[in-house]
């Protein structure tokens, strides 16, 4: 669940700085989508260069919404696996949530997204997904993921070890 969360923050700070940026508010949630169908990304690329930022083609955007929370749910259930196998609680799991993000980022961008490029409808766009937003969006984007993530589980492991035996 804390993986959810984080996915959710991550996510909606993408779609905030998209929208001020005039990219559209949902782009970021299309450009997930574009693994399997980049259609949606342009159009509301195209419609946000004309001046219209919340371009909303519901079933592309819920799609996009859904695989992220996904995959930031498979990732937190790693890092919440790492965390308790180390006994990380308090500020020690907010500093490795916070490398951890770091450590996500490394590998989406330099495996997941090359290999999704090659393998999908997506090719380049997905190739270039970081750049869409800058690359220092794509860094904040994970360092808040693994940040919530830490915050969140340390939040937990505080709260059950107030109830252990």
């Amino acid at each position: 669940m804390a993986g959810m969360v984080a996915a959710l923050v991550m996510g909606l700070f993408a779609m905030v700085v998209a929208a001020t940026r005039g990219l559209g508010l949902y782009t970021p949630l299309y450009l997930v989508t574009a693994v399997v169908e980049p259609g949606p990304l342009g159009v509301a690329q195209r419609e946000a260069a004309e001046g219209w930022r919340f371009y909303l083609e519901m079933g592309p955007a819920a799609a996009g919404m859904a695989v992220n929370l996904g995959i930031g749910a498979g990732f937190g259930a790693l890092f919440a696996l790492a965390a308790r196998g180390l006994r990380l609680h308090g500020l020690a799991a907010v500093a490795a949530g916070v490398a951890y993000g770091l450590v996500v980022l490394g590998f989406m961008s330099q495996v997941v997204l090359p290999w999704a490029s090659g393998e999908t409808a997506g090719g380049e766009v997905i190739a270039n997904a970081p750049e869409v937003l800058g690359w220092p969006v794509f860094t904040v984007e994970h360092v808040l993921y693994g940040l919530t993530l830490g915050l969140l589980l340390g939040i937990f492991a505080f709260r059950g070890a107030e109830h252990a035996p």
